[in-house]
């Protein structure tokens, strides 16, 4: 598994062992999200002091950086089903695609814009994004750059997005998880008072498991049970944040202020 370490400014990878590297990142550059690319690299977002750029670290190692123009820091990061490299700019009212080769390409939202935040590939093969102030989920097509927009009630506040066992994008909010179908039909299902899940992935049982963040605690949400949770303490002081399906079958975890990687799962 990779993963981004923001305030050390460097990239880790663990094994399913435990061996664990990491990879320093020139100055202090902030790495905010990872993805694998659709060369097999790892590529990923940095914020830099007035602007950000566009990673990119090979398995062994080797480092690539694409310095954005100024002002423009990156956020959410994914692959998408055209092959190209697509991530989210703070406070910007586009969307920007990336070749593997690092030139890029603006795609304007519509007005209001608000701040997007992350960014998937959906199982239409579009790209899926989350959007706060107004509250909104958006939907572009990779090959012709076309934007749908879906509000969302206010204060909703959506953050990381993934595409669950069932075919339908869900995504974390400050006090709820919400689901959209590929055609629009949005719901949104109740989690721990207070808990502010953070990132969110689809388990090898089919099943929706998320970081809460503040409860100090991993949620699972079947699908075909919406709005049943099911939560599992963490223990010590750490804050789950972003987590993932491993290839071995467990659901592995980052934790703020506890400088640890976690693993769930036999």
């Amino acid at each position: 598994m990779w993963f981004v370490e923001t305030e050390a400014s460097k990239i880790g990878r663990i094994t399913t062992s435990g061996i664990f590297t990491e990879f320093a990142l020139p100055a202090t550059n902030n790495p905010q999200d990872i993805t694998v690319g659709p060369d097999g690299a790892l590529w990923f977002t940095e914020a830099h002091s007035g602007g950000g750029a566009i990673g990119r670290i090979t398995t062994s190692g080797a480092l690539t950086e694409h310095i954005l123009a100024p002002t423009n820091v990156p956020l959410g990061i994914a692959t998408g089903s055209d092959g190209n490299i697509w991530f989210t700019v703070v406070g910007k009212a586009y969307l920007v695609r990336m070749t593997p080769q690092g030139v890029t390409k603006k795609f304007t939202l519509p007005l209001p814009a608000g701040t997007t935040q992350y960014i998937t590939s959906g199982p239409d093969g579009a790209l899926w994004f989350t959007v706060r102030s107004p509250d909104k989920i958006g939907r572009m097509d990779p090959l012709t750059g076309s934007v749908t927009e879906y509000p969302l009630a206010d204060n909703t506040r959506p953050y990381h997005i993934t595409t669950g066992a069932d075919g339908k994008l869900w995504f974390t909010a400050d006090t709820e998880l919400g689901s959209i179908t590929v055609d629009g039909q949005l719901a949104g299902y109740p989690v721990p008072e207070s808990s502010y899940p953070a990132g969110i992935t689809a388990g090898p049982d089919g099943r929706l498991w998320f970081a809460l963040n503040a409860l100090r605690a991993l949620g699972r949400m079947d699908p075909q049970r919406p709005g049943h949770v099911v939560t599992f303490p963490i223990p010590g002081e750490a804050n789950p944040y972003g987590i993932a399906s491993g290839p071995d079958g467990r659901i592995w975890f980052t934790a703020n202020f506890a400088n640890m990687i976690g693993v769930f799962g036999p």
